[in-house]
């Protein structure tokens, strides 16, 4: 029989009372089997945990991360802008080994676990492009923690100069000529890498869940979204994109397709309650309407907002 663990003299939140109460709380298999008042559970066999002075509460969810970050702690020099440092992305995390991948998610998983997070939502970048075995190498890192996570792998087939097109011509001539001929992966070949990681994975899904994230609406053609979109709906998973993070994003939204970002994802079909979508800064009234309309999360991202000026998100709103 599965070992019982009981915390004991743990304080609770009472929603009822509006106050903290003494209790012990009995768990068996991963399941709280019960909560009583102190010195009710009497099991000699039971594994005793003492959380006197402590507040206990059920663990934290990050809704927004990226396991790529773990490695690339103090790379971003201070007072940029959101497209400053995605110019960077490339040099922070770019040319890194597998086990590089690995140890960079196993880091992120740790902290967020040290400041309470026991699940989280995770975009995961692979430069140039994702693969199985990258998407293997991040799910073998969170089993290894313990942390539950969705690992969406942060899909693009636009780069960042395609998607800023001033961002090019604002560069040094021969500079600006060598980024105009960057290229990304084709939409087909990325949503077949998904549908071959989501075939290899190997891991419990209640535990780990393969997630789809199209990284930024500007980054990704018609054809990518769409697909992502059917992905979502077909196999039931999460997604999850970058939306209106920043003015500039939002402005060149509306300006290149004619739309605000988040009427092309809800034309294009990503908008469903499988969807959340980061930051969400520059919204207006019919945006979020919409977004309410498809049953749509958003997640708050304070402090990377305020860290590179994104603006502050009409939370209360």
């Amino acid at each position: 029989m599965t070992t019982l663990t009981v915390i004991r003299q743990a304080r609770v939140m009472d929603p009822a009372v509006d106050a903290g109460v003494l209790v012990d709380i009995a768990i068996r298999g991963g399941h709280i089997e019960g909560i009583t008042a102190l010195n009710e559970i009497g099991h000699a066999d039971a594994h005793n945990l003492d959380a006197t002075g402590h507040l206990v509460m059920p663990g934290l969810v990050n809704g927004h991360t990226h396991a790529h970050g773990g490695l690339g702690r103090g790379a971003v020099p201070d007072r940029v802008t959101l497209e400053t440092f995605l110019a960077m992305s490339a040099a922070i995390n770019g040319e890194r080994s597998l086990a590089d991948i690995q140890l960079s998610a196993q880091l992120t998983a740790v902290e967020l676990l040290r400041k309470g997070c026991t699940a989280c939502f995770d975009m995961a970048l692979e430069l140039p492009a994702p693969s199985v075995q990258g998407l293997l190498a991040v799910g073998e890192a969170y089993q290894a923690v313990g942390l539950r996570a969705v690992v969406a792998p942060m899909l693009a087939d636009r780069t960042l100069y395609q998607a800023y097109p001033d961002m090019a011509m604002a560069l040094p001539p021969k500079t600006s000529h060598r980024v105009e001929q960057l290229r990304m992966p084709d939409a087909a070949g990325l949503l077949a890498v998904w549908r071959e990681a989501h075939q290899a994975w190997p891991f419990d899904r209640q535990q780990l869940q393969l997630g789809i994230a199209p990284t930024i609406p500007l980054h990704c053609s018609d054809e990518l979204l769409e697909g992502c979109g059917r992905l979502s709906a077909e196999f039931n998973i999460p997604l999850q994109t970058h939306l209106s993070e920043s003015k500039l994003q939002a402005m060149l939204g509306r300006q290149m397709q004619g739309e605000s970002p988040v009427q092309r994802l809800a034309r294009l079909g990503c908008l469903s309650p499988r969807t959340s979508v980061a930051h969400a800064v520059w919204l207006d009234d019919n945006d979020m309407a919409l977004l309410a309309q498809h049953g749509v999360t958003a997640v708050h991202n304070p402090l990377s907002n305020l860290r590179l000026g994104s603006g502050l998100a009409a939370v209360r709103q």
